[in-house]
């Protein structure tokens, strides 16, 4: 993949190239000092794996060959958004509880944390790597032991990112929203990498929202957030990925959770040019749970891809995955989900679940659900299934009535309800009814 800084970039394809690529941004000042660490690690990590074709077993059911030639664009220069662009891109509720990322860019100036100010702490991230050392420390860690070829390229070339700590014990009055903003940029498609830190801390409660903006033109979203929930904590989280068919979107989520902290997860995604969702998930202390319910709404040549390992590495915990997807036109989908249980991990408890409604003959869906037990007294399942619309319910609907349209909705609805009433936040709900809205099968 080439990533540049020049308006006018070629299209390159091996490490060597990226490595120029680096040192020409390096050399321009693009870099914080503070993350040169973890821009050093990402690269050597990259350049040891290679960019992934089909043979990583964490690409196989997602060929991404495409992105290698597109010749990327960086942003080096300042961003000329301002406030009322980002509020118009916000959901009410989180006017003054927002981090603000423009063209994978943290923006102290244009993020806003007023209504919340007692309750967390937000900090540019290299601010954060010299204030506590341990969140550098953690960072690096995860960062030298990651073996996703994307996600080291972020690391490689995180420009600044965001350090959220929620303090303990507090109860988050307002839903803190991270709005990831691609600016329009015609000379070539955008390369982002938003990087962001987030601390749950001990008996705390927060619900947090993760939302791109549907841009019109290409880009490539890279981002990669590293979140840990300390014992006893309890997040919310929403991940809205709204795209344009031009854009591709990769988002990695690496999380560490301790004694009996809850961490829940909705993902409402639509169809990107390519959409990769990444979960690396960790039960490290005694009755840890957690759960992702996630549903794709896929048309025309979309292409989405979730990936998730949980490893259950404490006694007493549980996992609960649910992916659906529904899938129309010439869409594909896969979902590869394993779930590790380490030995000592007894009494462990989960669930996976993987269903797929296809809307067309054209439409694709891809299910891997994995177990791994490596303990004694555990409960644990999976499954897939693939179906279509019912003709008989749909004619039945008809003949009450109502018309193919709306009769086709309510058995989407009905398909997606079992992820769309998980959310409670007033807004995202209304986000979602039209995501669903815009893909009737029709």
């Amino acid at each position: 993949m080439n990533v540049t800084a020049t308006k006018r970039p070629t299209p390159v394809k091996t490490p060597d190239d990226i490595m120029a690529d680096f040192r020409e941004l390096l050399l321009n000042g693009c870099f914080s000092k503070d993350l040169a660490g973890l821009n050093a690690v990402g690269l050597e990590n990259f350049n040891q794996i290679g960019f992934p074709d089909r043979k990583n077993e964490k690409f196989t059911y997602l060929d991404i060959s495409e992105v290698a030639n597109a010749g990327f664009h960086l942003r080096k220069e300042p961003s000329q958004t301002t406030a009322i662009q980002v509020e118009d891109r916000l959901f009410p509720s989180t006017y003054k509880s927002r981090v603000v990322f423009v063209d994978g860019v943290y923006m102290e100036h244009l993020s806003d944390i007023s209504a919340v100010r007692d309750q967390v702490e937000l900090l540019p991230l290299n601010d954060a790597f010299l204030q506590y050392p341990e969140i550098k420390q953690g960072t690096l860690q995860r960062a030298i032991a990651e073996d996703d070829p994307i996600a080291n390229l972020n690391s490689a070339f995180a420009m600044n990112g965001a350090y959220l700590r929620i303090k303990d014990g507090e109860t988050v009055t307002a839903p803190v929203e991270v709005l990831f903003l691609a600016a329009r940029y015609k000379a070539a498609p955008l390369f982002t990498t938003p990087r962001m830190a987030i601390d749950i801390g001990a008996g705390s409660n927060v619900d947090i929202i993760f939302k791109d903006t549907k841009e019109h033109g290409p880009y490539m979203h890279n981002a990669v957030v590293d979140l840990t929930a300390k014992e006893n904590s309890t997040a919310f989280i929403y991940q809205f990925g709204l795209h344009s068919g031009t854009a591709w979107r990769f988002f990695k989520l690496n999380v560490d959770q301790y004694a009996k902290s809850s961490v829940k997860l909705v993902n409402i995604s639509t169809g990107a040019r390519i959409s990769r969702h990444s979960y690396e998930w960790k039960l490290k202390e005694p009755g840890a749970t957690m759960e992702i319910k996630s549903l794709a709404a896929l048309d025309k040549k979309a292409k989405s891809h979730k990936y998730a390992r949980v490893l259950h590495q404490a006694p007493d915990c549980s996992s609960r995955l649910l992916f659906k997807n529904m899938i129309n036109d010439e869409a594909r989908s896969s979902v590869d989900s394993t779930v590790i249980v380490e030995p000592g991990a007894s009494g462990s408890f989960s669930e996976q679940l993987i269903r797929n409604l296809l809307m067309s003959d054209k439409g694709r869906a891809d299910n891997k659900p994995n177990l791994m037990i490596h303990a004694d007294d555990v409960k644990c399942s999976h499954g897939a299934t693939i179906g279509q619309l019912d003709d008989e319910i749909l004619f039945y609907l008809m003949s009450r009535g109502l018309s193919r349209e709306d009769a086709t909705l309510t058995l989407l609805n009905g398909f997606a309800k079992e992820v769309t009433n998980s959310i409670t936040e007033p807004y995202a709900a209304a986000v979602v009814e039209e995501t669903i809205l815009q893909r009737r099968g029709e």
